[in-house]
């Protein structure tokens, strides 16, 4: 599902590395493997690859994070003969060809609007997001076996099989879409990881739903 020492390898920016809460690239894979079975990475595309006057490369890349289309242009580093991570930006994503379905999802303060979405099943699922609430959201979508209680997630590891599909991020009043490739007809979650000043989590507080996809 992934080879992570070479995930840590690209990472040579400070700045992605403190997302971890660290400056050593190694004190973060013990976080990676216990993690990684709910990452899935696909690559579709990589074009626009440039060379830049600061001695950088850059490219556009096009890849599937679960079951999301993921849009971002990449800048690289030569360092000890190899090319490495040094930063990237997210690009506006499009929705690949195909037949499509739509869903609109709305989030408020600890809730989704509604709380069950349910979606026809179709080559990509567009997710529609509006955060209608006073703080930030995001709509998380994660595969995970029934019963199981998200808010479990933030326990420790993940359970077996469980697979993260997407999510975006929003801040009030504003809205996003996201592009899913592939997803299987079934139950899925629904989840907010955005915390509260109080540092507990929305999931914690109850902002969790379910997202069917028929």
């Amino acid at each position: 599902m992934g080879n992570y020492e070479a995930i840590l390898t690209l990472q040579t920016d400070d700045a992605l590395l403190a997302d971890f809460g660290t400056a050593n690239r190694y004190d973060i894979l013990p976080e990676l493997e216990a993690f990684g079975p709910v990452l899935s990475f696909a690559l579709v595309s990589v074009d626009g690859v440039q060379a830049h006057a600061d001695g950088r490369l850059s490219a556009d890349v096009v890849f599937l994070e679960g079951r999301q289309v993921v849009h971002e242009r990449d800048y690289f580093v030569e360092e000890d003969g190899h090319l490495k991570l040094a930063a990237f930006e997210d690009l506006p994503a499009a929705p690949p060809p195909g037949e499509s379905a739509r869903v609109e999802v709305a989030t408020v303060e600890m809730a989704f609007e509604p709380s069950r979405v349910t979606v026809p099943a179709a080559e990509v699922i567009v997710v529609h997001g509006r955060n209608n609430g006073a703080v930030a959201h995001e709509i998380g979508i994660a595969q995970l076996h029934a019963g199981f209680d998200p808010a479990g997630l933030l326990e420790g590891p993940p359970p077996a099989g469980a697979q993260f599909v997407g999510g975006i991020q929003m801040e009030p009043q504003e809205e996003a879409e996201m592009y899913l490739v592939g997803l299987e007809p079934g139950d899925y979650a629904l989840v907010c990881f955005f915390d509260e000043p109080d540092g507990v989590p929305h999931v914690a507080k109850g902002m969790a739903g379910t997202f069917t996809v028929e």
